[in-house]
């Protein structure tokens, strides 16, 4: 019984890794979408500052802001 009953415990520890591992991979999915959107908001946002500066001065400096 003995033997049976660490197998059974080893399957549950084996189920609860696997559940565990596709909440994580579920997660990762999604930081990884998010990283993505703020990425390019990001780039809009530059783009729009660079665009703004080559406005105000035609040889825009970052460290000029």
């Amino acid at each position: 019984m003995a033997l049976k009953e660490k197998i059974r415990q080893l399957e549950n520890t084996i189920q609860e890794g696997q559940t565990q591992l596709g909440d994580l991979l579920r997660e990762n999915r999604k930081l990884r979408q998010e990283m993505k959107f703020f990425e390019l908001m990001l780039l809009e946002e530059y783009n729009l500052l660079v665009s703004l500066m080559n406005k105000k001065n035609p040889k825009p400096r970052l460290q000029h802001l």
